[in-house]
């Protein structure tokens, strides 16, 4: 499934708009469940990257990869990757520095529901769907939480990992604002924490996008608008 020229015409006022070619910012990944995706059955095994088209993220083996819907309706009919239990997909060599800034369209329903982490314990740049069930949470060696912004459902998340400038919006709205402190990552696991078997996701994703450097309001708010469109998840 392909997206067309007339979404990004819809959003941009007659320019293209796409979010894996941001002027200003370096999309490090960039990751949509409607293409790119290697399977075993309905186990996805790799996943290709958008801008690219290189195999960057390798699923775990066996039981522990998540699984492919080819039509989720909670995702506007667009494929979703789905994580119940100890699965995840792993990138174990990306050196990521602050700032940053990661978006993701999913959600997720553990008590501790991770969308991405670091690869040790070490090196963690991450945001979790939900933290104790109710509130959102970045982290890069410090705490910060959206308070009552967990993502249960569907949703659009921007986090800007900026040490003690960090925000995070969901589905457009600032939810969080203020330091998640100074660290890096080496390496990325999605949908679950570090060793790929705590604090899984237990839901879906639909997109990953990471960017090197703090992304500002006008282009956060074009790319909010871009994926609302893509997924039909509608912006607060």
């Amino acid at each position: 499934m392909g997206i067309g020229i007339g979404l990004g015409l819809s959003i941009c006022s007659g320019r293209a708009f796409s979010p894996w070619r941001v002027p200003g910012y370096k999309c490090r990944l960039g990751l949509l469940a409607d293409r790119g995706m290697t399977l075993d059955g309905s186990l996805v095994t790799s996943c290709a990257d958008v801008l690219t088209g290189s195999g960057l993220i390798a699923g775990n083996t066996g039981v522990a990869r998540p699984s492919y819907t080819v039509a989720n309706a909670l995702y506007g009919n667009r494929p979703s990757i789905d994580f119940t239990g100890a699965v995840c997909l792993v990138i174990p060599t990306m050196a990521l520095a602050q700032p940053c800034t990661a978006i993701v369209v999913g959600h997720g329903s553990g008590a501790n529901a991770t969308f991405y982490d670091g690869v040790d314990a070490g090196h963690r740049i991450a945001t979790y769907a939900a933290f104790s069930w109710t509130d959102s949470l970045m982290f890069a060696g410090s705490v910060l939480q959206g308070s009552g912004a967990a993502c249960t459902a569907p949703s659009i998340v921007r986090s800007t990992h900026n040490g003690a400038s960090s925000t995070q919006h969901k589905n457009g709205q600032l939810v969080a604002s203020g330091d998640n402190g100074a660290g890096d990552s080496i390496g990325i696991t999605i949908g679950s924490a570090l060793d790929g078997t705590s604090n899984p996701l237990e839901g879906s994703m639909a997109a990953f996008f990471v960017y090197e450097g703090a992304i500002d309001a006008i282009v956060g708010a074009r790319l909010d608008r871009w994926l609302c469109s893509w997924s039909a998840i509608a912006l607060a």
